[in-house]
């Protein structure tokens, strides 16, 4: 079944034909348990036939020796590379089989020993050495959480042991990993969210009720790891929502581990520390959940490895039997047709098919349906045979009230044309599965996807007069697709027929017949007339298309890439490069006859027929691919809004492309007008990222930060192509929103972060050791007396600019706060300051103050307290190491610029030697200490946008 239901999932994908669409349209055996060794034996070394599992020599002498290695979960460790030594020397190695075992050649003796790769196995309790009992040793490695390291530099993979971590909750009680488990957790599910994504929102409700059920034995802890959610937020959002499970924003970079780019993100740790479930996306409903909690919380729990959480959610098998294929034809065939029905029978998933029933709708008419409504994670199959002539069309009526999007009627014919209806008709529609170009049978298939979610409406899909019709009845744009090679040769080589591509120097792509026929296609992804039952991507990745001239793959994965995210899952057009390659490609793996070798390459092509319109297919890859990008509409006197339509395909790398070909040299603003977060960039006609949307604009006045749109100010030259590339932040979210290009002037002074990039770890010229940069701009004392920005090519730029007044957004107060609440005053660290600001709140009550600590700490009191010095701190020891430099720094409030100087700059102040080194001791106080100019995370200039001489 959930071989079905992923291959059906990619079918959603695959095809965007618009008139026919609806409204959204490892196991073996263990070895033999080894007999153990006998201490009286007088000749251990000498193998004895007759005792079981005792090495037995080969004719040249040696015997097969069995090592198996499992987990304390009992799973297999594949790939784990094992010495044998004899003593102290080193005899054989070999490494273990997808089930955990791995075998060597040895000659018989009773004192080898094994030494596994400690290097794979970080979290497991490994031996130094283990030992032989007879010809075999069965080894068990127990594992738990990592304690006491670090996140530098891990990332997280399947399979993997964790390390510990402690989070802050927003209840004010740290959640310890580990801690966990000690407290009798069976498993505990890492959830990465943030406050406005939709899927993070629809799934919470399900993964609380599911807690609800199994908070004994599972924990939850979902942590927020977005920038810009605030601890507020995210505390306000646990009780909007009705959390019981702990809640915390993820400082530690632990997500940044686990490489979590897609929200939401779920993961499993299981009672042995080891990472087995990584979800990406929303779940819809309680039931994964409850498959999940209930299959790591088991008495009876076996380890495994999970790709998705849809691995774990039980099937149901079909409680119902399809009606003979007279009693569906007497429901679903129109006058005058004739179908034989059958249901699925061949597939291996054949046993979890549900069957199609008959009945009729509420409006009177006859129609067959799929019985597995509400049935989760579920498919229904019905087969169809027809004989059609040629220039006859396959017409069905259909009525839909499912839930977009999700549950999934596709039609296929012969396997290959296929269509979707979804979502909630308002009324019965007729779509064209087919139209055939010569008499033949042919093979229908109607298949109704139910996925793992909530049920909506009636939940079923209805289909009514199947029949034939004439090409010119055909009333609604419907695209037929077509091989590009047709009429195989008697031999089995080649074909009698080949399309003629023509090359339009318009689009670049080839098409069939004329430059406006139809856009020639080929498909990367999946199997082909030339590549057999494998896709062409396929053999490129496993090496196998490469020839005198190169790796063609290197070429061709870029097109790949294209045809994963167009509207055509797997099909990419064809351009005069992409022709070359497959060329080549067909030489390397294709055969034909010596008249056919020219068209070769076009065995993996096709196309589509258009009927009932005049308009051919759109090209699959538009806005996906460089060379397909739309074009971009620049403002002139009044804003023109370019249009952007998501309709929910996950594009990686992120986004559609516009094209932009500036008219003049000079500084552009481009602004996106979106309700939904969105990410932007602008990249060169190299394709390389130019710029990157971030918030570095100081706010003033009446302006407000909008963390839901950008804004990129870049200097573009006149007449050199751009690509901007503007998507929404959830890789999932659908929609439209708009984009204005607005040149600003020839220069133009943008007030900037000076360092607006996060602290960067770069390994130093000797490898030894990893050093920390600020990032940002370079800075110089100026002969004025302040820093000025230091150009690549030497020049002095703009005064740098300490920002007192508003934050930054490296901390949550501005310089002016941090001077009022004391965190100049360096006797004091961070904590030191916290205990005594709330000790002063509580009016100089310890007791109080205790009691205020002991119940926002709870059972982690003791250890918090160790952390802040909290008794110490109350008895008047503070453990800062410096001075007060409160005075110091208040002097520069005097200096404050206003709005009369521009009012960018109100609350700024120009940055001094003296006040350099006074932000630097707060940033070494409080961020990373040493780093050189990190104080500039605090400032702002003016990055001149166009030439310095202009």
């Amino acid at each position: 079944m959930k071989k079905v239901v992923r291959s059906l999932s990619l079918l959603l994908v695959l095809l965007t034909l618009l008139g026919a669409f609806a409204t959204m349209i490892s196991c073996g055996e263990d070895p033999v348990d080894p007999a153990p060794n006998n201490p009286d034996d007088p000749t251990p070394d000498v193998p004895n036939p007759d005792t079981p599992n005792t090495p037995v020599p080969d004719a040249d002498g040696k015997a097969t020796y069995t090592v198996s290695v499992k987990t304390i979960g009992g799973r297999p460790v594949p790939n784990l590379m094992f010495h044998i030594y004899k003593g102290d020397n080193l005899t054989s190695y070999s490494q273990t089989d997808a089930n955990g075992i791995g075998t060597v050649k040895l000659v018989p003796a009773n004192d080898y020993s094994i030494e596994l790769s400690a290097t794979s196995l970080e979290g497991y309790n490994v031996q130094d050495r283990y030992t032989f009992t007879g010809a075999s040793a069965n080894i068990v490695l127990t594992s738990s959480v990592i304690e006491n390291s670090s996140l530098a530099g891990v990332s997280y993979k399947l399979g993997d042991i964790i390390r510990d971590f402690t989070v802050m909750t927003t209840d004010g009680t740290a959640f310890k990993l580990s801690d966990a488990f000690k407290n009798g957790k069976k498993a505990v599910l890492i959830n990465f969210w943030f406050s406005t994504c939709s899927p993070c929102i629809n799934e919470f409700p399900y993964m609380q009720s599911a807690y609800e059920q199994y908070k004994d034995s599972i924990e939850v802890i979902a942590l927020n790891n977005y920038p810009t959610d605030k601890d507020t937020t995210i505390k306000d959002f646990k009780a909007s929502m009705g959390l019981t499970f702990p809640v915390a924003k993820d400082y530690n970079g632990i997500g940044n581990a686990f490489g979590v780019n897609a929200y939401p993100t779920s993961i499993m740790i299981d009672r042995y520390g080891t990472i087995c479930l990584i979800e990406v996306g929303g779940l819809t409903s309680e039931k994964p959940f409850v498959a999940a909690f209930e299959h790591f919380s088991a008495a009876n729990y076996t380890q495994q490895l999970f790709n998705n959480i849809g691995e774990l959610t039980p099937t149901e098998k079909p409680t119902v039997e399809m009606p003979s294929s007279e009693e569906i034809g007497s429901f679903l065939n129109g006058e005058n047709f004739t179908a034989t029905y059958a249901p699925e029978t061949e597939s291996s998933d054949a046993e979890y098919s549900w069957p199609f029933l008959t009945g009729t709708s509420s409006d009177g008419k006859n129609c067959v349906y799929p019985a597995n409504s509400f049935k989760d994670a579920s498919f229904a199959t019905l087969h169809a045979t027809v004989e059609l002539d040629a220039g006859e069309a396959l017409a069905i009526d259909w009525f839909s009230d499912t839930e977009i999007g999700v549950d999934i009627l596709y039609i296929l014919v012969d396997g290959k044309d296929i269509y979707r209806i979804s979502g909630t008709s308002e009324a019965w529609a007729t779509c064209y599965p087919y139209v055939a170009t010569q008499a033949g049978t042919y093979k229908v298939s109607f298949i109704y996807l139910k996925d793992d979610t909530t049920d909506a409406e009636t939940d079923r899909v209805l289909l009514s007069n199947f029949r034939t019709v004439a090409i010119g009845e055909i009333d609604a744009p419907t695209y037929i697709p077509r091989e590009a090679a047709t009429n195989p040769n008697a031999n089995g080589f080649g074909f009698q027929n080949y399309i003629t591509p023509i090359f339009s120097e318009i689009d670049g792509y080839y098409h069939v017949g004329t430059v406006d026929g139809p856009i020639l296609l080929v498909n990367l992804m999946g199997t082909t007339q030339l590549s057999g039952d494998t896709s062409l991507n396929d053999l490129g990745y496993n090496g196998k298309l490469t020839d005198s001239l190169g790796d063609i793959y290197a070429d061709l994965v870029e097109y790949c890439n294209y045809a994963i995210n167009g509207t055509l899952y797997g099909f990419s057009p064809v351009t005069a490069e992409l022709r070359t390659l497959l060329e080549r490609a067909a030489k390397q793996i294709g055969f034909a006859p010596e008249a056919e070798r020219d068209n070769l390459w076009l065995q993996a092509c096709s196309y589509y027929d258009a009927y009932g319109t005049t308009e051919q297919l759109e090209d699959p890859v538009k806005g996906v691919a460089f060379f397909a990008a739309f074009e971009t509409l620049e403002s002139t006197d009044e804003l023109v809004h370019n249009t952007v339509e998501y309709d929910g395909r996950v594009i990686m790398p992120r986004g559609l492309k516009y094209k932009f070909i500036p008219t003049r040299s000079g500084a552009y603003r481009i602004k996106s007008y979106s309700e939904e977060e969105v990410n932007g960039w602008i990249f060169d006609d190299k394709y390389e990222i130019i710029h990157t949307a971030s918030i570095v604009d100081r706010p003033y006045g009446n302006n407000v930060v909008d963390t839901t749109n950008v804004t990129m100010l870049a200097y573009l030259e006149e007449g050199k192509t751009y690509y901007i590339d503007i998507a929404y932040y959830d890789i999932y979210a659908a929609g439209t929103f708009t984009f204005t290009v607005e040149y600003l002037a020839e220069t133009y002074n943008h007030f900037h972060l000076a360092s607006p990039a996060y602290f960067t770890y770069i390994e130093s010229t000797t490898g030894s050791i990893n050093e920390t940069i600020a990032g940002g701009i370079d800075v110089v004392l100026h002969t004025d007396g302040y820093y000025h920005e230091l150009r690549a090519d030497g020049s002095v730029g703009s005064i740098v600019y300490a920002d007192f007044t508003l934050s930054t957004g490296l901390f949550n107060k501005s310089i002016k706060a941090m001077i009022e609440g004391g965190g100049f005053n360096f006797t004091l660290t961070s904590t030191d300051q916290e205990v005594l600001a709330k000790l002063e709140e509580l009016n100089n009550d310890k007791d109080a103050c205790r009691e205020y600590y002991r119940t926002l700490w709870g059972e982690s009191y003791a250890e918090w307290a160790e952390i802040y010095h909290l008794e110490a701190v109350l008895a008047g020891e503070t453990h800062g190491v410096g001075t007060n430099l409160t005075e110091a720094i208040s002097l520069y409030l005097d200096d404050l610029l206003t709005a009369d100087d521009a009012p960018e700059l109100e609350g700024c102040v120009a940055v001094d030697a003296q006040l350099a080194w006074l932000l630097q001791q707060i940033m070494d106080k409080y961020t990373f200490e040493g780093v050189d100019h990190s104080w500039t995370k605090l400032c702002y200039y003016y990055k001149l946008l166009g030439p310095a001489n202009a």
